[in-house]
């Protein structure tokens, strides 16, 4: 959990770095995003844990895949709620949000495409090619079996008729 948020503050201060221009606004563009990817990350964490038994009955591809889709439809789901948000804020005051978005695809399609980069780059280091046959030393398949935090989908590396 707490690699969670301190990915997300890192991924924040990179992408208000990124953004940063003459306007003077970094802190408040690092508050807003830092807290958009919280939500992020930690409803993409639960959504994963949520179907971690549907995904272990998956193939190890598929699972991956299906986990990647997962993530990525939390955060378009997250962005289109934070963005109606907006448009009942605005329609409510009379006047837009400096907080919240005010243009559609150019909010969501980009979080989304974030959250497919930064789901693949997650799940590539969460399920590194490994050796998982005959070739895999038994004590590396033994802590791998006592490892209490193991990732999603890592039961289907110990499974013989998924190597």
């Amino acid at each position: 959990m707490l690699a969670i948020v301190l990915i997300a503050a890192l991924l924040g201060f990179v992408l208000a770095l990124a953004r940063q221009s003459s306007h003077g606004m970094f802190w408040y563009d690092l508050a807003r995003t830092a807290a958009f990817l919280l939500w992020a990350g930690l409803l993409c964490a639960a959504v994963l844990c949520r179907s971690r038994s549907w995904l272990a009955g998956r193939s190890l591809r598929a699972g991956i895949a299906w986990s990647l889709l997962l993530m990525v439809a939390t955060v378009a789901v997250l962005s289109e709620a934070v963005y109606q948000l907006g448009r009942l804020w605005a329609a409510r005051l009379g006047t837009p949000s400096a907080i919240l978005p005010d243009s559609h695809w150019r909010f969501v399609l980009p979080n989304m495409l974030i959250a497919a980069v930064v789901g693949a780059l997650a799940l590539r280091q969460r399920h590194p090619a490994a050796p998982t046959g005959d070739d895999a030393p038994a004590p590396q398949l033994a802590a791998l079996k006592r490892m209490p935090g193991r990732p999603v989908g890592v039961e289907l590396l110990l499974v013989p008729e998924f190597q």
